[in-house]
């Protein structure tokens, strides 16, 4: 991150993870019949979609010019494994 717009791109991921971390649990308590559940979930998938495309076309493929490949795989790992907790509470 010695480039300014790099430590912008990381500086806004988390703030995206922020919002989500925030969301999430007001979607949870919401009314999923009401137009504010509606609201925030097409807000949030929007914010999701984003971010990816982020972190898949630049992120990413910076990551990997920087971290060595035992790095990159702890890191994949650590990456899947919280995406299955994630899709456990989901349900």
């Amino acid at each position: 991150m010695e480039k300014k717009d790099d430590r912008k791109l990381y500086f806004e991921a988390v703030e995206e993870h922020h919002v989500v971390d925030m969301v999430l649990p007001e979607l949870q308590k919401a009314d999923v019949s009401s137009e504010e559940f509606g609201a925030k979930a097409k807000v949030l998938k929007d914010l999701v979609e984003h971010h990816i495309e982020e972190e898949e076309s630049e992120m990413f493929p910076k990551a990997r010019k920087v971290m060595d490949k035992s790095t990159l795989t702890k890191l994949g790992e650590a990456m899947q494994q919280r995406r299955t907790e994630l899709l456990a509470v989901a349900r």
